[in-house]
């Protein structure tokens, strides 16, 4: 198997011949297969569709586009010696990926400065990632965590009218990002922060209780408690939340992030723990063709909205090919823009009409799955709308309320 992956990690085939022999164009995907599998399949499952689509509409520069999975096991160094590995042995045309902000912030400060390729996450939400000096390689197809941050600082001090929070948070740069971002919006909107605190994402929450660390922030009593952090990770903080009675004396509203919800939650989280909290994700465009194909595909519909940002940035890097007629980097970061952002609007579903508009000399804009995919000078997707969700008792209810954001 290519990228040394175990063939049960994935649910495709990828032929290491074939991927070397040079008469492929070939993308690498960047995933934590081992740490989240299901996550990482299903993401896997939506790139892999782009390619079928693509492969049988014909050829690219006369070679068929393949796709090679690496498993960083949510490790950045992992992550970025896959990132080498990916551009010097396999010459990828572009990654996909890594899906976390420090991964990705990782891969393009240390891999892509040396080797040119053009990467794009489906979510990396970290504001650092706007600011990062990738020579125009960067992109992402996720919403800064400016946004998301300021969505929920919004929805707790304008609707929900609380005046006072407290913070906890998983300590890295997607974690900090947010907190930082919901602390100065909602002291912007006339709140008060009155405690904070975090964890190092270094600890095993299996051998590790936070809940005496969220106790202390609840003792001032807020009103909302601003939560960040991940399906994995919740699971074991709701347990322990749920067996200290931290909310037996003050039960505050709950905010949590994006990275919080899954399945995965439903599953084996204390639901009383987390029963009522909102939460906070960008709100796509919910395109039923897509749905409809993956379910026709795969047996099922796909759980995760990375899943459809996957299946579109493969999208962008075989338009961009198409139209530049090159797979030269830094050629392909001016068509990915070129192709998203002026001209004839465009699906996915209009891939035959599109290859004869390319070659015409015309100009296309392909909007995605999940939203325009209009990049500023940032690689950044600026413009998008936040839904705010619940888990109530024992499932996600969708669109409790829309905020526009810019």
């Amino acid at each position: 198997m290519a990228v040394d992956l175990e063939k049960s990690s994935l649910p495709i085939n990828v032929d290491s011949t074939l991927v070397l022999s040079g008469k492929t164009i070939n993308l690498g995907l960047i995933l934590p297969i081992s740490k989240f599998k299901d996550f990482s399949s299903e993401l896997i499952q939506g790139g892999q569709l782009a390619v079928n689509e693509i492969n049988a509409s014909g050829y690219i520069l006369g070679k068929q586009l393949h796709l090679i999975p690496a498993d960083d096991a949510a490790e950045s160094g992992f992550a970025a010696d896959k990132a080498q590995k990916l551009t010097s042995k396999y010459k990828v045309a572009g990654l996909i990926g890594p899906t976390s902000s420090s991964r990705f912030i990782k891969v393009v400060n240390e891999v892509i400065a040396e080797n040119p390729v053009v990467a794009i996450s489906p979510s990396a939400t970290s504001v650092e990632v706007t600011t990062l000096e990738d020579n125009d390689m960067a992109f992402r197809t996720a919403a800064s965590d400016a946004l998301q941050g300021k969505t929920a600082a919004i929805y707790s001090s304008q609707n929900l009218g609380h005046k006072t929070a407290a913070i906890f948070y998983l300590n890295n740069v997607y974690g900090k990002g947010l907190a930082d971002e919901f602390k100065k919006n909602f002291e912007q909107s006339g709140g008060k922060i009155v405690g904070e605190a975090y964890y190092s994402p270094l600890v095993n929450l299996r051998d590790y209780d936070v809940s005496p660390k969220v106790a202390e922030i609840l003792e001032s009593k807020p009103n909302v408690l601003y939560l960040v952090s991940n399906s994995i990770d919740i699971i074991d903080i709701s347990h322990q939340l749920d067996s200290a009675q931290v909310f037996k004396d003050h039960r505050p509203a709950i905010i949590g992030s994006d990275a919080m919800r899954g399945d995965n939650v439903l599953e084996k989280a204390s639901l009383p723990a987390l029963d009522g909290m909102y939460g906070t994700s960008v709100k796509s465009l919910k395109e039923t063709s897509f749905e409809e194909k993956f379910e026709k595909t795969y047996g099922k519909r796909p759980e995760y909205e990375e899943t459809a940002d996957v299946y579109d940035i493969v999208y962008l890097f075989a338009l961009a090919m198409i139209q530049g007629n090159t797979t030269d980097a830094t050629a392909l970061a001016e068509h990915i823009r070129a192709v998203s952002h002026t001209g004839k609007k465009v699906k996915a579903k209009d891939l035959t009409e599109v290859r004869k508009l390319l070659k015409a000399g015309k100009d296309i804009d392909y909007d995605g799955v999940n939203s325009s995919l209009d990049f500023d000078k940032n690689g950044d997707v600026p413009d998008r709308e936040y839904q705010i969700w619940q888990l109530k008792n024992g499932r996600f209810n969708d669109n409790i309320a829309r905020i526009k954001m810019k």
